[in-house]
Order: C-alpha cells, then sequence, then structure tokens
C-alpha cells in the first residue's frame, strides 16, 4: 500500500504544478461567467469540454510515463553470474537494489553453478530466477569435480584390494601346517608372520644347506616367528651333500656350517693326511666344535 501512494519529488512537484493550473483554470472560468453575468455584453465563447481533455491527458501522459519508468527492463543475453556486471544483470530485468544485493553476496564469496544457487540470493524472486535461467552459464562445479575425484580414488583402492584379497595366500588356522622339505615361496607365506621377503629367505637357507634335515634349522634364520616351527613338518627330504675331499675353497666355504678358518683347516689336513675318511678327523682341530661336526655331518660325503 505504501509503494502504491509513494511519488518521487519530482511527481510531487508535477502534481502541485497541474494543481495550481486546475486552480486557475477554474477561477479563469468563474471569472468570465462573472463577467457575462454582469456586464451582459457580447456572450464569450469557451469550449471547456477541450480544455477538460486536455487536462485529461495530460494526467494519463503522466501516468504512462511513471508506468514506463517503473517497468522491467528487459534485453536478455547469455551472462555468467559468477562473473557479470552490474549491466548485465539490469539487461535480465533486475532492479537496482536486486543487483546490489547480489554483488555484495557475491563479493562475501558466493558461487554459482545452478539454479538452486541462485535461489539463496535473497533479492532474488523465483519469477526472476525462472526469468534468468534459459541465458545463464554456469562453471563446471569444482565441488561436484572433486566428489566425483574422491569416488574414483575410493574405487581404485577397493579394487586394489579386492585384488591383493584374492591374490593373497590364505592363512594358515590353528592346527595346519605346511610340509618344509617340498614347500615353495607361496605355501610358506601362509604361514603367520611370514611375507614375501622371509619366504624367499627360508627357500635361499635351504639350497644353501643342501635341504633341510630338521624344522629347527628354521630357529637359525634371523627375523622368523618364534613359533614358526609349529607350522610346518618334515617328513622326508634329499640331503645335496658336500664332496668334501672332492670340492674346491669356495664351493666349501658357501655352506652356512662352513667359515673360512674351518675350510683352511680342511685343505690342510688334506694336503697332510690325504683325503678325510671321517670327521672324527677334525675332532682334534681348535676351528671346530662338537656342535659343529655334529651338524655337518649329515651334509658331508668322503667320496
Amino acid at each position: 500500500m505504501k509503494n502504491v501512494f509513494y511519488f518521487s519529488r519530482r511527481e510531487r512537484m508535477s502534481l502541485c504544478l497541474w494543481a495550481v493550473f486546475l486552480m486557475l483554470m477554474l477561477f479563469g472560468l468563474w471569472g468570465v461567467e462573472h463577467f457575462r453575468a454582469t456586464d451582459g455584453g457580447e456572450d464569450v465563447k469557451i469550449d471547456t469540454s477541450c480544455e477538460l481533455e486536455r487536462f485529461m491527458a495530460g494526467v494519463q501522459e503522466k501516468h504512462t510515463n511513471r508506468i514506463q519508468t517503473d517497468s522491467v527492463h528487459f534485453a536478455p543475453h547469455p551472462f555468467d553470474p559468477n562473473t557479470c556486471d552490474s549491466a548485465a544483470l539490469a539487461d535480465m530485468g533486475l532492479k537496482a537494489w536486486q543487483i546490489g544485493m547480489f554483488l555484495k553476496y557475491r563479493k562475501a564469496g558466493a558461487r554459482f553453478y545452478n539454479k538452486q544457487d541462485l535461489m539463496r540470493v535473497y533479492s532474488f524472486s523465483e519469477k526472476d530466477v525462472d526469468r534468468m535461467m534459459p541465458y545463464a552459464l554456469f562453471p563446471v562445479d569444482e565441488r561436484v569435480l572433486k566428489k566425483e575425484e574422491q569416488e574414483r580414488k575410493r574405487q581404485h583402492r577397493d579394487s586394489v584390494y579386492n585384488a591383493l584379497v584374492a591374490t593373497y595366500p590364505q592363512k594358515l588356522k590353528e592346527g595346519e601346517w605346511v610340509e618344509l622339505g617340498v614347500c615353495d615361496t607361496t605355501q610358506l607365506k601362509m604361514i603367520p608372520g611370514v611375507g614375501s621377503y622371509y619366504a624367499s629367505k627360508i627357500v635361499h637357507y635351504g639350497e644353501r644347506l643342501g635341504g633341510y634335515v630338521s624344522v629347527d634349522q628354521l630357529r637359525e634364520i634371523e627375523g622368523l616367528p618364534e613359533d614358526i616351527c609349529k607350522w610346518v613338518r618334515l617328513s622326508g627330504t634329499t640331503i645335496k651333500k658336500l664332496r668334501i675331499n672332492k670340492l674346491d675353497f669356495k664351493s666349501l666355504i658357501h655352506h652356512p656350517y662352513l667359515n673360512y678358518e674351518q675350510v683352511k683347516t680342511i685343505f690342510n689336513h688334506r694336503s697332510k693326511y690325504g683325503d678325510l675318511k671321517s670327521l672324527r678327523q677334525l675332532s682334534t682341530e681348535p676351528t671346530f666344535t662338537d656342535k659343529d661336526l655334529q651338524r655337518l655331518e649329515p651334509y658331508i660325503s668322503f667320496d
């Protein structure tokens, strides 16, 4: 109601002028009639209907000008609400106060990617937004791209994990075991606490020995689980023996149970006394202990 009866200063001045004009016109008419009544001279013909028509035409023209002033300017063209200026917004049929509030909202950090974002502008009505939508050019939503990228990474992690689960050997359960004499790295990785690294070390150590003769030999490998022996069995194995009287220095020292001084002692004994017939012949040598000879015996051949 307040907006209906509100007139600007310019409009009020115009109305005052028209009121003065009307009063002057009425006063003039009254004067003419008074003159005719008192003078009795020639009648002065006044076309009051023409004056009234001119007055009404002026009022109509003023009303038309006001309607044109308050009407919405709409010259649509494509625009980006994140970068457009006030002129572009005015072309979308927005009023000055709406544009001002929108620019303040955008300056505060607001970004616009769809209709819902525009609807959050307090000064915009749904009708305003619907009028702008066919011409609004929205950028790619970084928020959507980020969520899509996160989802792709999650799916990739899940697929990698599922692939590892599918290929990774299942661990042994309590009471299960593997055969040490014939198992490979895949079977050894089924032992709890044993991965690819230690599975390879177990196989490699067995090859250097010439074959395992006891599961307790696994304790000689540093880093294995303390309960490693409960997960393996040794039913039987073929031992590759060392021909102690035929092999060269390098071949003998490669064995885990022989060191440099011990191999040197063997070669000195062979030079002085000939081929060895038994390890007891080395028992008097200070480089060998009874324990050394005992664990070496299964791997020695005197051929």
